[in-house]
């Protein structure tokens, strides 16, 4: 088996769940998208943590912010941007937690909640 264990062969499946697994001070409850098939991932060499993303049309839609260590994500991110400026395409990043916001709020980006309500008050009849 040309020296090679099954032990040192890691799918890109095993990268993700090992990265949300590791990082998960997100806690974010849309992670499992990260494991579905048909995504891409970006890693960077000697920067630990994974970004996972798909490209539809002219867009780079991310899937949860940086599954990285906080001192990472910044880094992660702007390698992400770069990315996508290479392939003149845009960035959206959906299911992002409070803990991600911050390095995308740095970089310019416009955050919006989606589909979360702070509040529900309910309808009394008189």
């Amino acid at each position: 088996m040309n020296g090679m264990k099954m032990s040192d062969t890691l799918t890109a499946n095993d990268k993700v769940l090992n990265a949300i697994q590791r990082y998960s001070d997100a806690d974010n409850p849309s992670a499992y998208l990260a494991l579905n098939s048909g995504n891409s991932y970006l890693q960077l060499p000697g920067t630990p943590g994974i970004i996972v993303y798909r490209s539809p049309g002219r867009y780079l839609v991310q899937f949860g912010g940086p599954f990285a260590p906080p001192e990472a994500r910044s880094r992660l991110l702007r390698a992400f941007m770069d990315l996508a400026a290479s392939q003149r395409r845009e960035i959206v990043a959906v299911q992002l937690q409070a803990a991600d916001a911050t390095p995308y709020i740095d970089q310019g980006f416009v955050i919006n909640q989606m589909g979360a309500s702070a509040l529900v008050r309910g309808y009394a009849r008189h």
